[in-house]
């Protein structure tokens, strides 16, 4: 995650749509990785409202591009001195957010207030690559609110574990992930961002059994209090 600022079974259609009268063969929808990986379809659990005022939608990198450009430098306080590698936009990074991002923006009425982006690491690792809100949304809970049903889709589908990382001083990002029972697995040095803290949420019961027993000593909080992740349906129905 550039996490610096911050069950549902989906399946996929085998039906073949029939030519269009022309006879002109239209390409199919681009899948998204999540979809060719795990056959989640975010369309079928999205949008799901947290609140009263505050929606999570499905987007894309098109849609979430004008929020990402207009705040991320503000959220994210970067004051432009160049300390790493700067991030250049580039055709195959707008092509790499197209093809594996999963992009959730959070809606106050019709304004985009917060956005989270997700890829997959490998067949059994999701990340939490970037996750953002304007203070405006700070005290609706709408991360708190929204993570438990992202985690819940993705459990369904098989995937074990749930990383991300965040900068060391962002004790605001650090607590929300102790909150939700991610565990401290490591840290990361990137000519990028610079020193990061990395977070793992087991979502298999034996995978966080194993992590514990290998590198924790003394009290085992995480076995005692597991994180309950409620079963939703679609378009935010909790159960």
């Amino acid at each position: 995650m550039d996490a610096r600022a911050t069950a549902i079974e989906c399946s996929v259609s085998q039906t073949t749509p029939a030519p269009p009268p022309s006879g002109r063969i239209e390409s199919a929808p681009r899948m998204q990785l999540s979809e060719t990986l795990w056959g989640i379809r975010w369309g079928d659990v999205l949008p799901y409202r947290l609140s009263p005022e505050v929606m999570a939608v499905a987007s894309s990198y098109e849609q979430a591009l004008p929020f990402i450009e207009a705040n991320y430098p503000a959220i994210f306080e970067d004051d432009g001195s160049r300390r790493f590698l700067p991030q250049q936009s580039s055709g195959a990074k707008a092509r790499y957010y197209r093809n594996v991002g999963d992009f959730f923006e959070f809606k106050l009425e019709t304004k985009t207030v917060g956005l989270i982006i997700g890829t997959a690491i490998d067949w059994s690792t999701y990340y939490l690559r970037s996750v953002a809100a304007l203070p405006e949304v700070h005290g609706k809970r709408v991360m708190q609110l929204f993570m438990p049903v992202l985690f819940s889709v993705l459990q369904a589908a098989g995937i074990e574990r749930v990383e991300t990382d965040t900068s060391p001083s962002n004790i605001a990002m650090v607590h929300l992930l102790s909150r939700l029972r991610f565990n401290p697995s490591g840290t990361v040095l990137t000519d990028r961002w610079g020193a990061l803290m990395k977070f793992t949420l087991f979502l298999n019961d034996e995978a966080e059994r194993t992590f514990i027993a290998q590198f924790c000593t003394g009290i085992h909080y995480q076995l005692r209090n597991r994180l309950d992740i409620p079963k939703a349906n679609a378009k935010g129905d909790t159960r």
